[in-house]
């Protein structure tokens, strides 16, 4: 009797198991067609280290759209630079702010520094997400 009762616990958990899905994102606000768009989807240890799933996007100023698929659920952040002149980083004029587009999941107002975690944290849980970032 305990073995069934086991059994069927175990059987209800597999059952109650979330799976994969996929994100999409579209980039809206992108200047110009000019350089490479970089993208990041990544947990939170991965936003504070960059390490991150990442890919790499020819631009246009009509928008760029990317898909990840089967995306394990848990808690995600996306990070977004437009690198107009292609020197694999961002620029920042003599003030310290940004002379390239950037942005993030969940649109956060621009503050000086990268985005906070809480700010562009959303759920992967089973279910297809969509966003639009606008770009900054």
């Amino acid at each position: 009797m305990n073995i069934l009762i086991l059994l069927a616990l175990s059987l209800a958990a597999d059952a109650m198991e979330i799976e994969p899905a996929s994100v999409s994102v579209r980039l809206d606000g992108l200047p110009s067609s000019e350089g490479v768009v970089y993208l990041g989807l990544c947990t939170e240890k991965g936003w504070e280290t960059f390490d991150c799933a990442n890919a790499m996007l020819e631009p246009s100023p009509d928008g760029v759209a990317y898909v990840w698929n089967d995306v394990t659920p848990g808690i995600y952040g996306i990070t977004v630079l437009h690198d107009e002149n292609r020197n694999g980083k961002m620029d920042f004029d003599f003030f310290g702010a940004p002379k390239e587009k950037w942005g993030s999941s969940n649109n956060p107002p621009p503050r000086m520094g990268r985005s906070l975690w809480k700010d562009v944290a959303f759920e992967v849980a089973g279910t297809p997400v969509t966003m639009t970032i606008n770009m900054q």
